[in-house]
């Protein structure tokens, strides 16, 4: 017996026990080995051994074997543990395309050579090759092949045999066959393997896996990558450079191949997020930075405005926005952004006192007192500089015991503003209806509800008024420590408020005080003030008299706002004013002024009115109107003096106090004033008095018009002889030979720039070019146009930051795009508006919904939210108190507009809004601007992967074969047609839309797409003030082509004549005698394309012009006639008689009689 296993030339020479089959003329080994040569007979003849892993062969007489070798394991993280009959561990493979693909092999796409495939342990990474040509003159490539090549197999002055690697860049390789070098560079594949546990070896191009781990037995197709687990339908990144998707358990990675750098790789800079490495710049280039035509040197700032600063780094310009902290403020301080300056502060909001009921004070600085004198007081007044002054005259009213404001006068330099009963005002004596403005002084509205009148001067200084008891004064912070009256003054300090006229002495008297700042003397008072009020009224003394005062401290009622504001003193209010006032409705005024001081803090309330009793007619916010005619009829209502009359009553007549005869529509004596209610100008039997009434008014507005001009004549003072002088800030004057002679400035006629408009500022009369607010559509398969102009298109599958002021985090609007008509196409599926506080989301077919509540628009939230449609109602607009304007049509089509003041504040798909238009495309942080449009918009991607649906490809033409041809686009070719766009191209150039245009017909197999560019393009051609003819019907766009307005929901039409079909949940029509209910059981379907008697059909718009579907139409536009006539039949039945609805018992066809 020989020790070993003799080795020859990397062989293992085996002595075995060797038992040779005959019979099979083939040599059979043993598994027990020897150290004896075996003979064999059959040169060159395979020998079988039980041992496996050895292969043995008939060599020169005798028997050779040698140990099967393992194949190289390094890229593999999962492998396969051999079994008892195999020889090695195995690494795991791809399934791709149906087919098993061992790990390690490599491919090109025979249609497109460029395009590299490799599995490595379950990855399949796709790639296009770099091509890489180390000569100047190279030849092209040829068929099959991707890269030039270059005669002569030399790089970088050596020659080349077999393969070599570019020593700058190891990942490039060089070849050399048939005296032509060929030079490509490919990507790593992506590894299985996490981050740490990948090593790359110096001189190498990718690294590989340090450690291997069996294979998991997954019970589903799942894949790993690194230590997550991705299941099929979701995307998702195998390492910074790729895009992976699961498929059959195999990771399809298409990752980008980084371009060849001429810098050594030791030299080569990555920045973080990003997925290729750059050569740093030249020192020559490194040391300045050129911007806006300045030299700066390297590392020195700059502010490049007041939320952007810059710094020259290495020979780049690196910008950023300053990131604003956020703030809240006091209760009685507001956001603001001061000129110069980026970031909003907190800011001393103006100066409110109110008052309310009888009377009741709430000072400038928050001190609560209850005061019911009944004469004239100084309710506040600039008392430092005598810029203005506010008085009140109180007088008795519903009892001799309570005193309620009567009047209210606000006087300036040279104006006089009374504001009366009902809300009257007269300026300088003269009676005028709201609105009015008085030149640059005034200006005199009513409130968005109709119930206040609101003064608001040049001052600064708002007076609101709602012509019963309650007076609201709001004056600016540059007051502060200036004004002295009722209203305190307002130094912060509520304790020392009630200084008395002069300020040399403070009193806790509130009589005292009050009675110090009375005005007029003592013919301005109607009687003196009794305190006891307890001994005047038993029921004050009762508890259960104060129940109704209660819902101020109800949390269904106000509970949103007390824990900002205590409603203790409102309470009180209402306790006093409930003693003192018999009449219900005098708990409502301290509730009212409760729930307006709510609304100015912010809190949206709820219907607080219905909730406790307190509608506008009971609260006395809209008093009954005056009624002067009388009547004789005999169903009359009779009015006694001090009730209101009920809106209703037509037949009316007061109670007289001598009972005489009253005549028929009594004509008023000339000269006497009739104030008409509201509900009798439409009532033709007192038409008589209407004439009367209506030739009243038209003779005091000529007055009113008569008295303004001579008031505007008389205030002109004396004037030497040629002298000139500004009237106003369109008017100018002089005085010629004893004669004011006055003439209008002649403002010259402007031509704006296509971002500006006509605009008249405060104190100038001729109107100039202002900058107009800025713009951002979206519109079709998305295509977007910024703030700045640029345009581009993205069909990223996410959810996005669309736009959003970064200085100041005032707001944010953010898109989600899905795939919608075909898997290729992205188009937007929702828009959602953030400001403080309030989300709007914008859905499908314009659905509506406020902090996750739905809503139908109109709709208004305070005043920080207007959302209504337009005018047409193709789209809906919420409007913002920021300025900010957003449209969406339910579809496609998204506009933004937000004011001059957020330039140089935005962020976004819609960029930054700066006026510059190629540096849009800046990433988020604003450090690194890029001309690559996916990079740009995928780093404003916002949610994760979980907001994204599907990996868009970019390859149109391969997919859709009709994306080649000319023809298909002809339907495209209307907006450059002169007949219907001719009007707006040269103002606005149709290329871009034109552009867009073809890319959606190329995406969308359906017809209207091309509809959506053309729409776009009609917008901005309105905006710019072009009127268009009908380019709808000119272009086949109508309505329902374009998805503008969906198609209308049909009911299959029956087949009985002129039945009526009533879906389960349907209201029957009044006037239906032949009448059958939704069958339970469906009958029996006749064909395909007729649908079930009583089915409800959604014809999508693009089927109405389809011949296809002819059958189908058919009955779409029968029952459209039936619903023409039905809708016709019940017009003239109700017109005959108000007979209410009646449900339809049972199966019946017939409806049971309708009876009075």
């Amino acid at each position: 017996m020989y020790p070993s296993l003799a080795s020859r030339n990397g062989r293992i020479l085996l002595g075995a026990m060797v038992i040779l089959a005959v019979s099979m003329r083939q040599a059979t080994a043993s598994a027990s080995l020897s150290g004896y040569r075996e003979p064999c007979t059959n040169e060159g003849e395979e020998v079988r051994i039980s041992m496996p892993c050895f292969k043995c062969i008939c060599k020169n007489g005798f028997v050779e074997c040698e140990q099967e070798s393992c194949p190289a394991v390094d890229d593999c993280y999962f492998y396969k543990k051999k079994g008892p009959e195999e020889c090695c561990d195995k690494c795991i493979g791809c399934l791709y395309e149906g087919r098993h693909i061992d790990s390690g092999h490599e491919w090109t796409d025979p249609e497109d050579p460029c395009m590299h495939y490799k599995c490595v342990s379950g990855v399949v990474t796709r790639s296009e090759m770099k091509c890489y040509a180390p000569c100047s003159d190279p030849s092209p490539p040829r068929k099959g092949q991707c890269c030039p090549t270059c005669l002569g197999c030399r790089l970088n002055g050596q020659k080349v045999f077999g393969e070599a690697t570019l020593s700058e860049d190891p990942c490039v390789k060089c070849t050399c066959a048939g005296h032509k070098l060929t030079c490509t560079k490919r990507s790593c594949p992506v590894l299985q393997c996490p981050l740490s546990k990948q090593v790359r070896q110096p001189g190498e191009c990718c690294p590989k896996c340090v450690e291997r781990r069996e294979e998991i037995h997954r019970g589903s197709p799942m894949c790993i990558i690194g230590k997550a687990v991705h299941f099929p339908g979701k995307p998702y990144h195998g390492d910074q450079c790729s895009n992976c998707t699961c498929q059959n358990g195999t990771s399809v990675c298409e990752k980008s191949t980084c371009p060849i750098l001429e810098c050594a790789l030791e030299d080569q800079q990555r920045e973080p997020g990003e997925c290729c490495p750059s050569c740093p710049m030249p020192a020559e280039y490194r040391s300045t930075c050129t911007a806006g035509g300045k030299v700066y040197q390297n590392n020195e700032t700059w502010s490049l405005n007041a939320c952007t600063s810059c710094e020259c780094r290495a020979g780049e310009v690196r910008c950023a926005n300053i990131q604003c902290p956020k703030k809240k403020c006091g209760p009685n301080e507001s956001l603001q952004t001061v000129a110069g300056e980026c970031c909003p502060r907190c800011v001393e909001s103006p100066a409110v006192c109110t008052v309310f009921g009888d009377p009741h004070y709430k000072t400038f600085d928050g001190n609560f007192y209850s005061f019911q004198g009944s004469c004239k007081y100084q309710l506040t007044a600039d008392c430092a500089g005598h810029t203005f002054s506010i008085r009140v005259t109180n007088d008795a009213r519903l009892t001799k015991y309570s005193s309620w404001t009567k009047t209210v006068t606000l006087k300036l330099e040279g104006v006089k503003v009374n504001l009366g009963h009902r809300m009257r005002v007269k300026v300088n004596g003269t009676r005028v209806e709201p609105p009015y403005r008085l030149n640059q002084t005034l200006d005199i509205h009513r409130s968005a509800d109709g119930t206040e009148v609101i003064v608001e001067t040049a001052l600064g200084v708002k007076l609101s008024w709602d012509g019963l008891n309650f007076i609201q004064v709001q004056v600016p912070t540059a007051y502060k420590g200036k004004l002295c009256g009722l209203c305190g003054n307002y130094n912060s300090v509520f304790r020392d408020d009630l200084f008395t006229r002069g300020g040399l002495n403070m009193t806790h008297n509130v009589w005292r005080f009050a009675r110090s700042w009375a005005v007029g003397g003592p013919k301005a008072c109607t009687r003196q003030r009794k305190k006891e009020l307890a001994a005047r009224h038993p029921q004050c003394k009762t508890k259960k008299f104060f129940t109704l005062c209660k819902a101020l401290r109800t949390a269904e009622v106000f509970g949103r706002c007390s824990s900002l504001l205590n409603p203790d003193n409102y309470f009180e209010s209402c306790k006093f004013d409930m003693c003192e006032c018999p009449h219900r409705q005098c708990y409502c005024d301290s509730m009212a002024a409760y729930a307006h001081e709510c609304v100015r803090q912010g809190v949206h309330l709820p219907d607080w009115r219905t909730l406790t009793g307190c509608g506008r007619n009971a609260s006395g916010l809209l008093p009954a109107p005056k009624v002067t005619a009388v009547s004789s009829e005999p169903n009359a209502i009779v009015v006694a003096p001090g009730m209101s009359t009920p809106p209703q009553a037509n037949n009316i007549r007061r109670h007289p106090k001598r009972p005489r005869r009253p005549k028929l529509l009594e004509e008023p004596k000339e000269g006497q004033e009739l104030d008409l209610p509201s509900q009798l100008l439409h009532d033709r039997k007192h038409h008589k008095l209407l004439h009367l009434y209506k030739k009243q008014q038209q003779q005091q507005q000529q007055q009113q018009q008569q008295q303004q001009q001579q008031q505007q004549q008389n205030s002109i003072p004396l004037r030497p002889n040629n002298e000139t002088w500004s009237l106003n800030a369109c008017t100018s004057c002089e005085c010629r030979a004893g004669e004011v002679r006055c003439a209008n400035i002649q403002c010259p006629k402007k031509k704006c720039g296509p971002n500006e408009s006509l605009q008249t500022v405060a104190g100038e009369c001729c109107p100039r070019c202002v900058e107009s607010p800025a713009v951002c559509t979206v519109f079709g398969d998305p295509h977007y146009k910024t703030f700045d102009g640029n345009f581009y298109s993205f069909q990223g599958s996410c959810k996005y930051q669309l736009t959003a002021d970064c200085a100041g985090h005032t707001f944010s609007i953010r898109v989600t795009n899905d795939a919608r008509l075909t898997k290729y196409s992205s188009w937007t599926k929702t828009v959602t508006l953030k400001l403080e506080g309030v989300k709007v989301n914008l859905g499908h077919r314009m659905r509506v919904k406020v902090n996750g509540t739905r809503v139908e628009p109109p709709y208004r939230l305070n005043q920080t939210l207007d959302i209504h449609r337009s005018a047409d109602g193709t789209e809906v607009i919420v409007e913002t108190a920021l300025g900010v304007k957003l449209s969406w049509d339910g579809l496609n089509f998204i506009q933004v507009q937000v004011p001059t003041a957020y330039k140089g504040k935005q962020c976004g798909l819609c960029g930054n809004y700066n006026s510059v238009f190629r540096d849009d495309l800046f990433t988020r942080g604003g450090l690194n601007m890029t001309h690559n449009v996916w990079r740009f918009a995928r780093s404003w991607a916002v949610g994760g992967p979980k907001a994204c649906t599907r990996q868009r490809k970019k390859e149109l033409a391969a997919r859709h074969p009709q994306c080649k041809t000319k023809k298909f686009f002809t339907l495209c070719k209307a907006l450059r047609t002169a007949e219907v766009f001719g009007r707006c191209s040269s103002l606005l150039n149709p290329d871009n839309y034109f552009e867009s245009c073809k890319f959606d017909m190329c995406e969308c197999p359906h017809r209207q797409c091309y509809c959506d560019s053309m729409a776009a393009y009609a917008h901005e051609c309105v905006r710019q003030g072009v009127h268009l003819p009908d380019w709808r019907t000119l272009t086949g766009c109508g309505r329902n082509a374009s998805g503008l307005l969906p198609a209308p929901k049909v009911t299959a039409v029956s087949s009985e004549p002129n039945a009526i079909v009533v879906a389960p949940g349907m209201s029957t029509p009044p006037q239906a005698n032949n009448i059958r209910r939704h069958p339970k059981r469906p009958r029996r379907p006749k064909l395909l394309e007729e649908p079930k008697e009583g089915q409800e059909l959604d014809l999508p718009s693009q089927l109405l012009h389809d011949r296809k579907h002819h059958k189908l139409l058919h009955l779409y536009k029968k029952q459209q006639q039936q619903q023409q006539q039905q809708q016709q039949q019940q017009q003239q039945q109700q017109q005959q008689n108000s007979i209410p609805l009646r449900p339809v018992s049972g199966n019946r066809r017939t409806p049971p009689p309708l009876q009075r």
